[in-house]
């Protein structure tokens, strides 16, 4: 997932040496030809990855995106990342809004907020939503809670 406009840079140079990469590869006899089909089948599928995470970053900047009116707990770290993008707030923005440091946020974006507690998480969502509400549903901690129940 491409998180700025930095990462959108370096993900386009990225590109644009994959893609010469695969031509090089196309043009190429002297590997046998399994060989060349593996590296080329690889290459394709990298260049296929940072296509989709581009057009993803590209369509949440240009508010292309329709956002469910709830998520799963799962789902949270990635919707609030999506939304900071899609409302044109920078990691740095945020940060300021939360009184933290930018790096805080980059920290805290690059792992899908894991290091975040709740307290946090409910903070970055009420930054980005302007204290309106997001649903979380709890069903998949609720079915494995069916599946695995607490000892009493």
């Amino acid at each position: 997932m491409i998180l700025s406009d930095k990462q959108m840079h370096v993900s386009r140079t990225a590109l644009a040496k994959l893609e010469s990469a695969l031509g090089a590869l196309r043009s190429q006899s002297d590997s046998p030809e399994w060989v060349r089909k593996m590296e080329i089948d690889a290459l394709e599928s990298q260049i296929e990855d940072i296509r989709a995470d581009m057009i993803r970053y590209e369509n949440l900047r240009a508010g292309r995106v329709d956002f469910p009116d709830s998520c799963s707990l799962e789902e949270l770290p990635t919707r609030l990342i999506e939304i900071r993008i899609a409302s044109h707030l920078t990691q740095t923005d945020l940060a300021g809004k939360l009184g933290l440091k930018p790096q805080q946020i980059q920290r805290y974006e690059a792992s899908h907020y894991s290091g975040a507690n709740l307290a946090r998480l409910t903070n970055v969502a009420k930054a980005l939503l302007h204290d309106k509400e997001m649903p979380v549903k709890l069903g998949d901690l609720e079915r494995r809670n069916e599946i695995n129940p607490s000892p009493k």
